[in-house]
């Protein structure tokens, strides 16, 4: 790599940039990531994203320049495939004014501005996410080491040469750093009103967003702790909250000690000339606009100082025209009604999770029916189209408390009640068969889905809604963060829930998937190539529509199992996948000592013996590998001596020498200490 720098940036090219778009041969294909849109190859595995994980950061310090160009062109040529696909309409081009007073353009979103810090919605390749962290972590240390001349013509040089806010998003992180060193850079970026906005909400609510996700990282894998560690370490970082609006008012009001009097009033000037520039060409019903102009404009302003603590706390005390106030007013009222039951999400979160957060919320402790309230509330809200897009935690709250108070409360509710919950539970967990999903994390989908197998004893003539519920999901493999998919959801349910409140209609949900899954295979197959021209690039219509069909050829099959003692002769277990084995053996509790089950294990694990412990180099099973070692070495530990030869036999049979025996060993080991 230090040898040869040139040519590692040539292989990443190659391995990372898919040459054409997708083809028809492509067709079958069941992924479910954004790197189609950027026209990344799929194969490319980077998480967790970090600075480390790419060789870009050490060819940073070894060959800057050729670094620098292959970031630039790399993400010019991904960015133009992504705004090309139209997957985000957000997306808008901005102008900037550079050197010389010349116009250069970008594209800008909220995804693509949070692209450095990994956050931002819709989620961004993992792949660019951690070049532009090794990008901003290499600048960050120049900056605090090198010439702030030469530094400064590396930030406009990134600037100028990107279509892509992204990197000038990285620009702005090392400008906040050291606002007093790269003044001039600065100035660029504030020639565009746009990157406020976004800058703000990544200073506001993206670095929240940060912490809660490095945080969810941790401990996952321990080949990631490298990773883990380099991203919080980040979050330490004094500039992090800091955010435009927050860099042009310093720049007005406070001076750094080796700022001379004309040099700091000379900023002013041309700040203030860069204000009236915005202000010249506002339209007087841009109310967002001008509430911006008046956040930033230091000269229509009256700071009040006071010290909390030992503190200082600035006002700056600006002055708002009366219609700007009465659409401030007009925007708080939205915005506590926005944050109305903020706490009800919040205490039914972490009731749910067993956090003991919950308890700052002792208004709903032992009170179901304020809950109830609360709850039929956010349902006429959303019922009648009154819950923007800044009531997010309204969309979701509905499952969460329904789902506590089923788990929770269910013998002080009367049976209206309870059917109240039933009903919304059963609509939050069937709604990734709605044709408006989008798959996102804590959307209360997995949350009533784990509720599910509990209300079967409420409503045992739903029973068979229920299981083919649960049963469809399993169908679902499609990721939603690389350690959790969809049909994830409903395995847990199964496992935590189902087993204990009715062995046979656990055994049953396994049985028709084992039974059902080529079926199911089949019908979406059918759908791909018959709606391939129209729908090719619409994964979540395919399976929409498979479901369809295959409710429609089998709902009475189904039934007819779930009205029946178990069947379980003429299984094919040969008929599975090496996925679908896994689902098969994740589905089965670890402790279980049913001798028809164990059975079923034993013929699965020579398989998984003899395909997962071969040299995998393209990293074909990854993820597959540890998520089956996991549940072996939980597995194993709950076998009697006396059947441990027939378990490990089939691994002792396959051992090598490579790293995936080395992973295999490793989970066996550790599975004992935890």
């Amino acid at each position: 790599l230090i040898a040869l720098p040139n040519y590692t940036l040539k292989i990443a090219n190659l391995l990372w940039l898919k040459e054409e778009k997708e083809s028809h041969s492509h067709r079958y294909e069941s992924s479910s990531g954004v790197e189609k849109h950027y026209l990344i190859n799929k194969e490319c595995d980077y998480f967790p994203a970090s600075a480390f994980q790419t060789p870009i950061y050490n060819l940073l310090k070894f060959s800057l320049k050729n670094t620098i160009d292959f970031i630039i062109n790399f993400n010019n040529k991904t960015t133009q495939n992504y705004v090309d696909s139209g997957f985000d309409r957000s997306t808008e081009e901005i102008e900037l004014i550079v050197r010389d007073g010349q116009i250069h353009k970008q594209y800008v979103c909220g995804s693509l501005w949070s692209m450095y810090r990994g956050t931002g919605s819709p989620v961004t390749p993992y792949l660019l996410q951690s070049i532009h962290m090794a990008l901003e972590k290499f600048l960050l240390e120049i900056a605090d080491s090198q010439d702030s001349d030469v530094v400064s013509s590396w930030l406009i040089y990134l600037i100028e040469k990107s279509n892509s806010a992204s990197i000038t998003a990285v620009v702005v992180s090392i400008i906040l750093a050291h606002p007093n060193k790269f003044f001039d850079v600065a100035k660029i970026v504030f020639s565009t009103s746009s990157l406020f906005l976004y800058d703000k909400i990544r200073g506001v609510r993206g670095e929240h967003s940060a912490k809660s996700l490095y945080s969810s990282w941790t401990g996952l894998n321990y080949e990631h702790k490298i990773f883990e560690d380099e991203r919080i370490k980040t979050l330490d970082d004094k500039h992090r909250k800091q955010h435009l609006e927050s860099l042009i008012l310093n720049y007005q009001f406070f001076a750094n000690p080796e700022t001379s009097e004309d040099k700091f009033k000379k900023r002013k000037e041309e700040i203030w000339s860069i204000i009236d520039k915005y202000r010249s060409s506002c339209d007087e019903n841009d109310t967002i606009k001008r509430m911006l102009l008046t956040r930033i404009d230091g000269r229509n302003m009256n700071p009040i100082t006071k010290r909390i603590d030992d503190v200082l706390i600035i006002d700056f005390n600006p002055k708002i025209d009366e219609d700007l106030k009465k659409h401030s007013d007009e925007a708080l009222k939205s915005a506590n009604e926005t944050t109305k039951h903020l706490d009800l999400f919040f205490w039914s979160e972490n009731k749910f999770s067993k956090s003991k957060k919950h308890e700052n919320k002792k208004q709903y402790e032992n009170n179901p029916q304020l809950v109830l309230k609360e709850t039929k509330e956010i349902i006429e809200k959303m019922n009648n189209g009154k819950v923007g897009s800044l009531d997010v935690f309204d969309t979701y709250t509905p499952a969460y408390s329904c789902s506590v108070l089923i788990k929770e409360y269910s013998s002080q509710l009367s049976d209206e009640e309870l059917l109240f919950c039933k009903d919304i539970i059963v609509e939050y967990a069937s709604r990734p068969f709605h044709k408006n999903y989008n798959y996102q994390l804590s959307d209360g989908v997995e949350v009533a889905l784990n509720t599910l197998p509990l209300l079967i004893d409420f409503f045992p003539h739903n029973k068979d809604e229920i299981l083919t519920i649960l049963l469809l999901t399993l169908f679902h493999p499609r990721e939603i963060t690389p350690h959790k998919r969809v049909c994830d959801y409903s395995i847990e349910a199964i496992i935590n829930h189902l087993w204990e409140v009715s062995t046979e209609e656990a055994k049953k949900i396994l049985y028709c998937f084992v039974k059902f899954k080529p079926k199911f295979e089949s019908i979406l197959n059918e759908v791909n190539e018959e709606f391939y021209e129209k729908y090719y690039n619409d994964y979540h219509y395919s399976r929409i529509e498979t479901v369809n069909r295959f409710s429609e050829l089998y709902k009475n099959d189904l039934k007819t199992i779930f009205a029946n003692p178990i069947q379980s002769e003429g299984l094919r277990l040969d008929q599975c996948s090496l996925h679908d084995l896994d689902t098969i053996f994740q589905l089965i509790p670890s402790d279980i000592n049913d001798e028809e089950l164990t059975t079923i294990i034993l013929k699965i694990l020579p398989k998984f013996a003899n395909q997962l412990l071969q040299r995998d180099s393209q990293l074909k099973h990854h993820k597959l590998r540890l998520r089956i070692f996991k549940k072996y070495s939980r597995f194993i530990l709950f076998r009697e001596i006396n059947d441990l030869e027939k378990y490990t036999q089939p691994f002792l049979d396959n051992f090598a020498v490579n790293q995936e025996v080395s992973s295999f060993l490793y989970q066996v080991i550790t599975a004992q200490d935890t």
